[in-house]
């Protein structure tokens, strides 16, 4: 552990040199507004939304609500629970399977700097994705070693296998993703013992696990958003690994002739990478396990890559025999900008939003009536951007229905413009 101290170090330098001037101005926006104008009046032990359950969320939001913490402390917890699993991404690859500490510190840093995953630290409410990170990698880590220790630690091991994954359903219900990554390293961890003793071992997981599902159901707590079509699940999976490397293309262009072509030699080159080895099988199969949920129930987000963008990175650099020193700065480096131009753009959403709060209430007062306001928009930047800010995405509730888009002649009208300024009027 001490001769990775100079790594864990590096990877926290990067992350406060990338993250820590920018961060600390985004505010809160969008489903943020939500939860500040619930979390008052809500019930602590149950959910702010209705299939996502966090008493991490709870606990924050209600804080907020009572001016004891505001959006600084939400990027504080963020940034500390990404330190932490960029040394957990690095221990893991070095001590679990066994690759050697400069592809492992690379691997890491790529998921320090992490330009897929932004959103997962940039924006409040996303903290939970940090969070869940950090036992999801915990778990995998204690039961990775497990597979060489004696048989006699089964039972405490289980218990602890178990626990965790209580725990990750309160953080967050990405925690769904914990026990099939469980299965996969008994699958295909190169020093597994025999399969199916390891598949034993996770009985009492899975008995909870089933158990919390169940519960969920029970308690009215839907299990996720519609499933998707067959055809828009492949695709978003099929073009997942291209936009987890470049999260920086227009929309158009992901599914353009060349997109699609770009797409489709990048997912080629990724399975090519997973079959060098065990470890990159696991590796990408990791990556494909956690694009499942959004795949299946929801539509491609920043936040959803935040965990699975480490197996992806990982499982290309440790099928390069030697990486050019000169190509791992062009990567870090591009790395860096789309990270840092991602930050920007959340930070530049958050002054939008903040300022039509600001300007939308003093309209409210001014008039002491409902208002109708025309225009309102849902998202900041062009059109042609995936994975824009949201402002407004359900962010309204915290108007308590003081505000309209419906034009109606008995309520003040205002409009918002190209330069997200409120116009009183219609456009």
């Amino acid at each position: 552990m001490t001769k990775l101290l100079p790594y864990f170090l590096a990877l926290v330098l990067t992350i406060v040199v990338i993250y820590g001037p920018s961060i600390a101005g985004v505010g809160f926006i969008s489903d943020d507004f939500t939860l500040l104008s619930n979390a008052g009046s809500h019930n602590f032990f149950s959910p702010m939304e209705g299939h996502h359950y966090s008493l991490l969320i709870n606990t924050l939001f209600k804080l907020s609500t009572k001016g004891v913490i505001g959006p600084p402390f939400f990027h504080g917890v963020a940034l500390l629970l990404h330190g932490i699993n960029s040394c957990l991404i690095l221990f893991f690859m070095t001590s679990c399977l066994d690759i050697s500490k400069e592809k492992s510190f690379v691997s890491a840093l790529l998921f320090a700097i992490n330009p897929a995953g932004v959103e997962a630290l940039v924006w409040c409410c996303a903290v939970p994705y940090t969070a869940i990170t950090s036992i999801t990698l915990i778990s995998m880590i204690i039961y990775a070693n497990h597979l060489s220790m004696p048989y006699s630690s089964r039972i405490s091991t289980s218990i602890l296998l178990t626990s965790l994954l209580i725990l990750g359903f309160l953080v967050w219900d990405w925690a769904i993703l914990i026990l099939p990554i469980l299965v996969a390293i008994a699958l295909l961890l190169p020093k597994k013992t025999n399969f199916l003793d390891e598949l034993k071992l996770l009985t009492l997981p899975t008995l909870a696990f089933l158990t919390i599902v169940i519960l969920k159901k029970v308690l009215g707590m839907s299990l996720g958003y519609y499933f998707n079509s067959f055809s828009h699940v492949f695709g978003i999976i099929f073009l997942s690994p291209f936009v987890g490397i470049a999260p920086i293309f227009s929309k158009a262009f992901y599914s353009s002739l060349i997109g699609i072509t770009l797409a489709l030699t990048t997912f080629s080159i990724f399975l090519w990478a997973s079959t060098q080895s065990k470890e990159g099988l696991l590796l990408f199969t990791v990556f494909i396990l956690s694009q499942i949920p959004q795949a299946l129930f929801g539509h491609p987000q920043s936040r959803y890559f935040y965990f699975s963008s480490f197996a992806l990175y990982a499982t290309l650099i440790i099928a390069i025999p030697k990486f050019p020193k000169y190509a791992l700065a062009t990567a870090l480096l591009t790395f860096a900008s789309i990270a840092y131009y991602r930050i920007e753009l959340w930070k530049q959403g958050s002054s939008v939003a903040q300022k039509m709060l600001e300007d939308i209430n003093h309209a409210i007062n001014q008039h002491n009536s409902k208002i109708a306001i025309i225009n309102l928009p849902d998202t900041y930047g062009s059109e042609s951007i995936i994975w824009k800010p949201f402002l407004w995405r359900s962010g309204r509730d915290i108007f308590r229905g003081m505000i309209t888009d419906k034009a109606d002649n008995h309520l003040p009208t205002y409009y918002i413009d190209a330069n997200y300024n409120l116009i009183e009027g219609r456009p």
